[in-house]
């Protein structure tokens, strides 16, 4: 979170860190994205490239100071940019030239260092045509169980309360550790994952997904977990939709 101190190894480099950059943040806060609400892009932006500077910077500045034999710098602005300012070309290209800058300066420092330079994203970007609806495919094929919620459910999703929310409120109030070790698992598990939520994954199911990029397969047992995973990819690679493979 933007507000944790426990964020970096060893511990000794937090003074470090902030006494070069006193107003370093570990991770983006989201305020940006109550701006972009509101319609203000150009402070939006002007947030989103004031962290990725002082990521930049601190990765120099760290590897001028010590000794490496790996240098790793992630950047995830470029996942933010293109959710917001997909059709925002002019900020795009701001963006990306400032970033080139980077590379090559990046480039650079391997070279003085005899070293390899990899530059590796985990995915690309493109427009989303159709939905697919991973659970409800899961539990068509036997591997997800979904569960009605009950009444006390219910009533959070029609009142728009998720987890998300709830997990923001309590970060807000300094609240969310203490809360994470003294409320009970079976409380926690009443809380929607979405907003109107109709069912919800049973936590028997052999395979489920709860976010969008992955599938988790619910066994310790190595056998049915390779069983499990080999019918998952067989019938996804069957899919297809319109005469094209959707996998």
């Amino acid at each position: 979170p933007p507000n944790s101190k426990n964020y970096v190894y060893p511990s000794e480099i937090y003074d470090e860190i902030h006494n070069f950059l006193p107003d370093y943040i570990p991770s983006l806060d989201n305020n940006y994205v109550e701006k972009i609400k509101q319609g203000d892009f150009e402070s939006a932006f002007s947030e989103l490239l004031s962290y990725s500077k002082k990521v930049y910077e601190l990765t120099f500045h760290l590897s001028q100071k010590h000794d490496w034999q790996l240098l790793c710098s992630f950047q995830d602005t470029t996942d933010n940019l293109h959710h917001f300012f997909w059709n925002k070309p002019e900020y795009l290209e701001k963006y990306y030239g400032w970033l080139d800058i980077q590379l090559g300066k990046f480039y650079d420092l391997a070279n003085s260092q005899n070293a390899n330079m990899f530059l590796v994203s985990d995915h690309g970007f493109g427009s989303i045509d159709e939905y697919f609806l991973i659970n409800t495919w899961l539990h068509n094929n036997g591997l997800t169980k979904l569960g009605s919620p009950n009444e006390f459910r219910k009533l959070l999703a029609f009142s728009k309360l998720n987890r998300k929310i709830v997990r923001n409120i309590l970060s807000k109030l300094k609240l969310k550790n203490i809360a994470s070790k003294f409320i009970p698992i079976t409380l926690k598990e009443t809380i929607p994952l979405e907003s109107n939520e109709s069912n919800f994954i049973e936590k028997t199911s052999k395979a489920f997904s709860e976010a969008y990029n992955e599938i988790t397969i619910n066994t310790n047992v190595s056998s049915e977990y390779e069983s499990i995973r080999n019918k998952i990819i067989s019938e996804l690679l069957k899919l297809e939709r319109n005469g094209k493979k959707v996998v």
